[in-house]
């Protein structure tokens, strides 16, 4: 899942602005483009060793402060039992979705980290950063294992191949990279966008990669040679999320428009299915249920949204952030929802009953790192 487009655009201001791209984050709301402080601490500051607690009433007080700033990216491990996340401090967090609590910090990026994704196996979290890498961290130690660089700017999305072989990465400087996993050489560039790549997934084959950016096309791509397949109709804005179903058939894309922005489309002719709902805050994030009946969006209004991918209604509404959702990722059961968002809070939901299940929230100081 991804940082997106109108954000990367406010990171990288507030980054020239700081002269630093850790010393300060961006800006919570839209509208009012309020900086938080950032996450920097002085070099010599030694972290005491401090077990986090479970998330409680008093845990989901914390939570607003825990991170800092805005939270970016959420991922499930595919056991379910492990939760990745990542935001404007740089830092990969690894959290227990039963209990809220922090288990680790894998590691840390130079600059915010825009997209996270756990490996099939469930061995390892890959991380794309506006410092313009890719890295792949081990589980659950949280050891690094590489540093994939070549983009030449913000990277914005990352995803695995359904194999767990390659790692597809998207950015500023218009191209979708794909990488070895294991050795960390570029196999191939995918060009042709006309502007940022904001958004990237695999179909469930492995055989095509679906790109959405600043340029309001979806575009396929056939992975084995590079070559772009098709074009889908242009949206009314930046393409910010795209997700296949579960059997590969449909993609669903979203953009950060003000008119209808949901969009379903058949993937193998690229017509469009179905425009979801009515009039809608745009979309910053978009996933499929496991079942592939359903799908979460995630919304600048600060609202979580389900509908049915069958016809296009509006199952149910989440009310609980209090800024922009940045992601939203299905539990691989398909029981409980995590969303991530700029108010600075990681929560769970019932997928069913739409509850809010917990709020994770760490201790500021004495956090466990690996």
């Amino acid at each position: 899942m991804a940082i997106k487009s109108k954000r990367l655009a406010f990171c990288r201001e507030e980054r020239m602005i700081s002269g630093a791209p850790m010393l300060k984050a961006c800006a919570v709301r839209l509208l009012s483009v309020l900086c938080f402080a950032g996450m920097a601490m002085s070099a010599g500051l030694a972290l005491a060793a401090e077990t986090p607690q479970p998330a409680s009433a008093e845990g989901e007080n914390r939570a607003s402060v825990a991170f800092e700033d805005r939270v970016d990216a959420v991922a499930f491990a595919p056991s379910g039992r492990l939760l990745a996340s990542g935001g404007a401090d740089g830092a990969v967090k690894l959290w227990d979705p039963a209990s809220g609590r922090l288990l680790r910090i894998l590691g840390r990026h130079g600059g915010p980290v825009s997209s996270i994704a756990v490996s099939p196996n469930g061995r390892f979290v890959a991380s794309g950063s506006l410092d313009a890498s890719v890295k792949l961290w081990a589980l659950p130690s949280g050891g690094l294992v590489r540093t994939f660089t070549g983009h030449a700017g913000d990277v914005s999305s990352v995803a695995f191949s359904p194999d767990g072989r390659a790692i597809a990465s998207g950015g500023l400087d218009r191209a979708v990279r794909l990488w070895d996993a294991a050795s960390g050489r570029l196999m191939q560039t995918f060009r042709g966008q006309r502007d940022a790549v904001v958004s990237l997934a695999f179909s469930p084959d492995g055989r095509f990669i679906a790109s959405g950016g600043d340029d309001r096309v979806v575009r396929l791509w056939r992975v084995a040679s590079g070559r772009l397949t098709r074009t889908f109709a242009p949206q009314d804005g930046s393409v910010t999320a795209v997700a296949f179903s579960p059997d590969g058939r449909s993609i669903v894309s979203g953009d950060d428009g003000d008119g209808r922005p949901l969009r379903l489309w058949d993937a193998a002719s690229g017509r469009r299915l179905r425009v979801f709902g009515g009039r809608a805050e745009g979309v910053s994030s978009v996933a499929f249920s496991p079942d592939g009946r359903s799908i979460v969006s995630g919304h600048w209004d600060a609202a979580i949204r389900l509908w049915s991918a069958a016809s296009g209604k509006l199952i149910r509404a989440y009310a609980g952030h209090a800024a922009e959702v940045s992601t939203v990722a299905f539990a691989p059961d398909g029981r409980s929802i995590a969303s991530a968002s700029w108010d600075g809070t990681l929560k769970l939901w019932g997928a069913a009953s739409g509850a809010l299940i917990r709020s994770f929230a760490p201790p500021v100081l004495g956090l466990p790192r690996g």
